[in-house]
């Protein structure tokens, strides 16, 4: 049965923007319906059904500092469930230091402008309220763009919950200002409905009733043209059992009233003390009852005690050492929940830093990116250590040099432990680091776990045994059209490369890395074999789901549609532990080195084993063994549980060569890039830094035998297009200076005059002469579907880019991207398109 939290130790705090003083923003009646409703429904109550009203904190269209101080107060105080809600603006902000995407709650006094200075990141209040010592922590957001929260969420020891009102990329109806708004509304409805049976209500229960009333609201909406439409969609995120957290004490209040109660009481008394007195020796018995009274009271004064130091304790806790661990995007999540379960041993917690007994000394932050951009990041040191570095003007005979590295922004901060999914990555990029100007060392490698390299069929292939047969004959079998991620960038695909022999033609567009090979999968378009990791299947088929695939019945029926081959002379993926250490780096580097080896020896221990076991990787002795922790899918069809032998790994020269054939082999790239210059794109916040970062970074992913161009739209003057730069090398002065002349100019967006003068730009050179690349950069501003301008187009890719979160399903940028890629990752747009264009034509 679900434990009810204590009312004393429990605090509940509420946070609403109603009214703002910037009316640019536009106030939301609404709000002071939702926070007057949750007090009244969340209100504590103590052991005799009265009110405890101190738990329960309003924080009603207050500036920034009295709500960031209102945060602290509840977190340094909560023992026992520490509940924040957020109802208000929120707002989306790239951040360019980061190179991601956060989310921003709005508070009533902030500005319009400069939105990042003046609100309240999501990270800062996930951060803090994580860090209480209150055993239970539920966050829930009632504002737009809150889905934006789960993109950010990091693992924790903590019973952590966060439930959000819509997606990411949506904003939300306001609601008519004469009650909650429609989240709140339903929120309302059914903490009511458990109050009123007196059930205790968990977060998933909630979760799933609030899914309901989203689905009727829906349908409602579709039904009433005149209604506005539904974009509120609940979502939960839980982690260390917070699905389970009661929500609400109130929930279990008494079932007759107090005076009722108390009567009952006093009349069950008297009727004992009467019947006590008129026994004998009364007296000589009451003393020894007042004795065995007093007894119990001083032992519990001594608890008490003890409890209030411990208490005092957790009050001491330092904030946890962040220790960074870096990995492929496909394993971010399940490497992150995995990790999640690591803490230092008590016995050697003290190696990291001094502290109670029972704080918490690490927090695991694991982020990924792509293989080909961390090898990069470590042949480059110098520009990760020190981002923002002046770089030297390129000499004459030096005209392709590339723009300087923003690496903090492309790949992450400085890695403690690097986890790739491959020994080969560790081989590419170590020579770099034992140059005399590498700012970083590359510890002994550890190797953790395996997974196989498959053949993702999608159906099955006559005429071959899923085990014992070889690569070659695998791809002969599935014909035409297998996909694959870049070699240079996935460790599988690199691999698979290996060992497919001379008679195959490989994807003439890899995915840039295993990650977007799953997402590029479209219920519109037919099922495509696939190269790629075991591990990397587990989505398809249901288990740890891709947040990418759509939702639904076409996702849930992949697992039928593909079934895993498993060619016998391709070397399986092998998990590796590789420490990070950097020189010059004097702050805590004691206590990382410390936790690095206590995460090291976790990971090789049973229970690190365990939990990457249940995450879908295999252990490496005995092969055929610990597959996943779900015994059901052992015996799935998609997958082979007892397999041979493994096949022995890819030698480091073998792999060099390969890499340098298909750079070799790859034919000259003509690039045309348009460009969105409109007022939707580049005179909003955020979105001239994505346009900027995307363009240069695709710029220096060309080399010298590359041509590239740029159609900007609308033109100046009125005119549909601009041309800035014709086609050319790709010299770092050019594009510093086409980027330093982008301002936005005010005009109808149409896309077809900008496509067909690309076009005309690249016929111009000759057609077949060289790989001829569309990649139109832009947001769902414009107003004319262009897809037959792309569709006519005579090129041989085409790519758009969205400088949107969830652009790419947004219309209209989803009808251009049916038949052509899209990129809307938040913050990851500039990786990514660099890594498209170099595995473009890659074999």
């Amino acid at each position: 049965m679900a434990q009810v939290p204590d009312a004393r130790r429990s605090r509940v705090l509420l946070i609403g923007a109603a009214e703002y003083r910037d009316p640019t923003w536009g106030d939301i009646p609404g709000v002071a319906h939702n926070l007057r409703g949750l007090r009244d429904e969340l209100l504590g109550q103590d052991e005799a059904g009265r009110a405890v009203p101190s738990t329960c904190e309003l924080s009603h269209s207050r500036d920034r500092e009295a709500v960031l101080n209102a945060v602290r107060r509840a977190a340094d105080t909560a023992r026992d469930l520490l509940l924040v809600y957020f109802s208000g603006h929120g707002q989306l902000h790239f951040d360019t230091r980061r190179g991601s995407t956060e989310l921003l709650l709005v508070p009533a006094d902030c500005p319009r402008e400069r939105v990042w200075e003046h609100a309240i990141p999501y990270s800062w209040l996930r951060d803090t309220v994580r860090s209480s010592p209150a055993r239970r922590v539920v966050l829930i957001l009632d504002c737009c763009h809150s889905g934006q929260a789960h993109r950010e969420h990091e693992p924790g020891r903590t019973a952590f919950a966060l439930l959000t009102s819509c997606r990411a990329h949506e904003d939300q109806d306001r609601g008519d200002g004469l009650g909650p708004t429609p989240f709140t509304r339903a929120l309302l409805t059914v903490l009511r409905a458990h109050r009123l049976r007196r059930q205790p209500l968990t977060v998933a229960e909630l979760h799933r009733k609030l899914r309901l009333l989203a689905g009727r609201a829906a349908q409602r909406a579709a039904a009433d043209a005149d209604s506005h439409r539904n974009d509120w969609a609940p979502r939960l995120t839980a982690s260390a059992a917070g699905a389970t957290v009661v929500l609400s004490h109130v929930a279990q209040g008494p079932e007759p009233g107090p005076l009722a109660r108390l009567a009952a009481r006093r009349q069950r008394f008297r009727a004992t003390w009467g019947h006590f007195r008129e026994r004998a020796h009364w007296r000589p018995l009451a003393g020894l009852v007042l004795l065995a009274l007093l007894l119990p009271l001083g032992a519990g004064g001594l608890l008490w005690d003890r409890w209030r130091e411990r208490d005092a304790a957790a009050d001491r806790c330092r904030v946890p050492l962040q220790l960074r661990v870096l990995t492929t995007p496909e394993y971010q999540q399940p490497l992150a929940r995995a990790l999640s379960a690591f803490q230092p041993d008590p016995a050697a917690a003290d190696l990291v830093g001094p502290g109670p007994r029972d704080c918490r000394r690490v927090e695991v932050q694991v982020y990924g990116a792509p293989g080909a951009a961390v090898v990069d990041a470590f042949g480059h040191s110098a520009d990760w250590v020190s981002p923002g570095r002046p770089c030297a003007p390129p000499a004459p005979a030096s005209a392709t040099d590339q723009p300087c590295r923003e690496l903090p922004r492309d790949v992450g901060p400085l890695p403690d432990v690097w986890l790739p999914a491959s020994a080969t990555a560790v081989d590419r990029a170590r020579p770099a680091t034992l140059a005399r100007e590498s700012r970083v060392d590359l510890g002994e490698a550890t190797e953790l776990a395996r997974t196989p390299a498959v053949l993702a069929v999608a159906g099955e292939l006559a005429g071959v045994a899923r085990t014992g047969e070889p690569l070659a004959r695998l791809l002969a079998a599935a014909g035409d059209g297998v996909r694959h991620a870049a070699p240079h960038s996935s460790d599988a695909a690199l691999l698979h490369g290996l060992r497919a022999g001379r008679d195959w033609t490989p994807d003439p567009e890899p995915a840039p890395d295993d990650q977007r090979l799953l997402c590029g999968l479209s219920p519109d378009e037919p099922t495509p074999h696939l190269l790629l990791a075991e591990r990397s299947m587990l989505p398809l088929v249901g288990e740890s789901p891709a947040p990418c695939l759509p939702e639904g019945g076409w996702r849930v029926g992949l697992g039928e549609r593909y079934t895993a081959y498993y060619p016998v002379d391709v070397p399986p993926l092998d998990l590796t532990f590789v420490p990070v250490s950097w020189r010059d780096a004097d702050r805590d580097v004691t206590q990382r080195r410390a936790a690095v080896e206590l995460l090291r020896t976790w990971l090789t221990s049973d229970a690190g084993r365990a939990a990457l076991t249940a995450e879908g990787f295999r252990q490496r002795e005995p092969w055929a063994d610990g597959f996943v922790g779900d015994p059901e899918l052992l015996n799935r069809r998609p997958f082979v549980h007892g397999l041979p032998a493994p096949a022995e790994p890819a030698d480091a020269a073998a792999v060099a060569e390969y890499l340098a054939a298909g750079a070799a082999d790859r034919a000259p790239r003509r690039v045309v890039f348009v460009l969105d210059v409109s007022a939707s794109v580049l005179g909003a916040d955020g979105r001239l830094a994505v346009v900027r970062d995307t363009l240069r970074q695709a710029v220096g992913a060309l080399t010298a035998e590359d041509e590239f161009a740029v159609v900007s739209m609308p033109g100046p003057g009125g005119a549909a297009v601009g041309v800035p730069r014709d086609l050319g090398p790709p010299d770092a002065s050019g594009i510093d200076g086409l980027l330093a002349e982008l301002a936005p100019v005010r005009g109808e967006v149409a896309l077809e005059v900008p496509i067909a003068e690309a076009d005309r730009l690249l016929a111009g050179r000759g057609r077949g002469a060289a790989t001829e690349v569309l990649v139109l950069i832009t947001d769902d501003g414009h107003r004319t579907d262009a897809s037959a301008a792309l569709a006519a187009a005579d090129v041989d890719s085409t790519l758009v880019v969205s400088v949107l979160d969830g652009g790419c399903d947004r219309s209209p940028v989803d009808e251009l991207t049916r038949a052509d890629s899209c990129l809307d990752e938040p913050g990851g747009q500039p990786v990514a398109l660099a890594t498209w264009l170099r595995g473009l034509g890659e074999g």
